[in-house]
C-alpha cells in the first residue's frame, strides 16, 4: 500500500530550441500521472542558435537574461500552482556552452531553482524508463522487445539500443537539428555516428521509436501511427524545398519548429536507414515526461523500478 496522498510535480526542460515548463498531478490511489495541460509552457529561446553562430560557444548575456525570467515565470507558476517537486534539466546547449559555470551563476540572480545540466546519456534513460506504447505492433511481432530510442533535439542526438526489453547500449552525439540548420557539424562527427551505428547493422533492431516534438509533428499529421523508412524518406523529401510558412502550414507546427524540422527528419532518416529500420514510431511522450516521472521513483522509489544498462 502506498502510504502517499497525490502530489504535483512541476517538470522544466531547458532545451538547445526551446525551454518548457509542465505541471503533473501524481494520483497516489491509482499510480497515475496527469499533465494539467491548461498551464503548459512553451517558449522557442534557441539557446542552440547563440552556441552554433559564433566561434566561441557562448550563450550571450541577453540570451541568458530571457531564460532567468523565463524560469522566474516558471518558479512562480509552480508557487502558485501548490507544486511540490520542481526539477529543472539542461540540456545540450547548455552542456557544450564554454561559459556553462557563468550560465548556471547568473540564472540563480533570477531564481531559486537548482538546475542541472545533465549528460546525453542520462536524457535518453529518462525517456526510456517511460516504456513505449502497449498498442504498438512491436509487442505482437518483436518477441525478442529488441527496438531503438532516438530523441533528436536542437544540439544533439541520443539513442538507447533495447534488447530483450533491456537496455543494451546507449550514445549521444553532437548533432541535432539546429546545429544541422546552421551548418555546424563537423565531418568527423558524422563519420563517428556511422560507425557507431554499423555495430547494430543486420541486428534486429527494426523498430525505431522517435522522441520529441519534431517526429510526432512528422507523423501524426500524416494520420499515421508509424512509418515505413521508405514513406519516411519521401516525406521528408517532400518538405526539403518548402519555406518555413508553408512547411508550419502543411504540418500543423509553429514557425520556429517549422524552421528545422526538415533537418531533424533527416537525422532520423540517416539513422533509419543506416539500421535498415522497417517501421519508424513517434513517442506520445518526451524527455520533460521522463523529467517528471523521475521525481516519482525519487519519492516513491518502491513503485517505479528502472532497468539498468547490461553487459
Amino acid at each position: 500500500m502506498i502510504l502517499c496522498d497525490s502530489f504535483k510535480i512541476s517538470a522544466i526542460d531547458i532545451g538547445s530550441n526551446s525551454s518548457k515548463n509542465r505541471i503533473y498531478n501524481y494520483d497516489a490511489a491509482c499510480e497515475s500521472l496527469y499533465e494539467i495541460k491548461e498551464i503548459r509552457r512553451r517558449l522557442p529561446l534557441r539557446l542552440a542558435k547563440d552556441i552554433y553562430d559564433g566561434s566561441n560557444k557562448k550563450i550571450k548575456k541577453k540570451t541568458i537574461k530571457k531564460l532567468g525570467k523565463l524560469l522566474k515565470d516558471f518558479e512562480k507558476t509552480a508557487k502558485d500552482n501548490g507544486v511540490n517537486y520542481v526539477r529543472a534539466c539542461a540540456t545540450a546547449a547548455i552542456r557544450q556552452a564554454n561559459n556553462r559555470g557563468n550560465i548556471i551563476n547568473e540564472l540563480r540572480k533570477f531564481c531559486d531553482l537548482e538546475i542541472e545540466v545533465i549528460s546525453g546519456e542520462d536524457e535518453i534513460k529518462l525517456i526510456k524508463n517511460l516504456g513505449i506504447p502497449n498498442n504498438t505492433l512491436i509487442d505482437k511481432t518483436n518477441t525478442e522487445k529488441n527496438y531503438v530510442i532516438v530523441d533528436v533535439g536542437g544540439g544533439s542526438t541520443e539513442l538507447v539500443f533495447i534488447k530483450g526489453g533491456k537496455i543494451f547500449d546507449l550514445k549521444s552525439f553532437p548533432i541535432g537539428g539546429v546545429s544541422l540548420y546552421q551548418s555546424k557539424i563537423n565531418k568527423l562527427k558524422w563519420q563517428e555516428m556511422g560507425n557507431y551505428l554499423s555495430n547494430f547493422e543486420n541486428k534486429n533492431f527494426n523498430y525505431m521509436f522517435g522522441s520529441g516534438g519534431g517526429i510526432r509533428g512528422l507523423i501524426k499529421k500524416q494520420n499515421k501511427d508509424n512509418f515505413k523508412t521508405e514513406d519516411f524518406n519521401d516525406l521528408i523529401y517532400s518538405i526539403s524545398y518548402l519555406d518555413k510558412k508553408s512547411t508550419s502550414d502543411l504540418l500543423n507546427i509553429t514557425s520556429d519548429r517549422a524552421e528545422t524540422i526538415k533537418y531533424t527528419g533527416s537525422i532520423y532518416l540517416y539513422i533509419a536507414q543506416k539500421l535498415k529500420i522497417k517501421k519508424i514510431y513517434a513517442l506520445p511522450w518526451g524527455l520533460i515526461d521522463g523529467i517528471a516521472y523521475s521525481q516519482i521513483k525519487k519519492v516513491l522509489p518502491n513503485v517505479y523500478k528502472y532497468d539498468t544498462l547490461c553487459a
